[in-house]
This record gives C-alpha cells, sequence and structure tokens, in this order.
C-alpha cells in the first residue's frame, strides 16, 4: 500500500491511500478519519477495508501522531 499525506491551505490534514495489490488490505486505522470518497466514518481500532486497486482519501478528526500522520497498522 502506497500513502500520501497532504495539507490543504486551510490546515485540513489527509491521507490518501493507494492498494496496488490484486488482492485486498485491511490497515487498522489508529485515529477516528473519515474517507472522503465513500462518506463512511472510521474509528480508531476498526480495520479500513481497500478493496484489489483500491483507494481511500482519509480525513482524521483527531489530533495525529507527533509525526503528523495517522497510524495505520495491518492487524
Amino acid at each position: 500500500m502506497e500513502t500520501a499525506n497532504r495539507v490543504t491551505p486551510d490546515g485540513t490534514r489527509l491521507l490518501f491511500l493507494l492498494n496496488h495489490s490484486p488482492e485486498p488490505d485491511r490497515p487498522t486505522a489508529r485515529t477516528i478519519a473519515t474517507d472522503l470518497l465513500t462518506g463512511k466514518r472510521v474509528d480508531q481500532g476498526e480495520p479500513l477495508v481497500l478493496d484489489p486497486f483500491g483507494v481511500a482519501i482519509l480525513q482524521w478528526m483527531r489530533r495525529p501522531r507527533p509525526s503528523g500522520t495517522p497510524d495505520l497498522r495491518r492487524k
């Protein structure tokens, strides 16, 4: 999975997730976020299912980690 962080001019933080695999991917959200493409809310600890070759654009709701990115890990 490829990730890219962006910050909009108004300070909104976005995380782009790109699954380049022909298999689904299930990273786990470590913060509350909203997928801007589907409108689905992802709660902390909940897996985010990315379809094969799928894309998600997350806008997180809580303050991110000190590194500036949400922590998404595979279970």
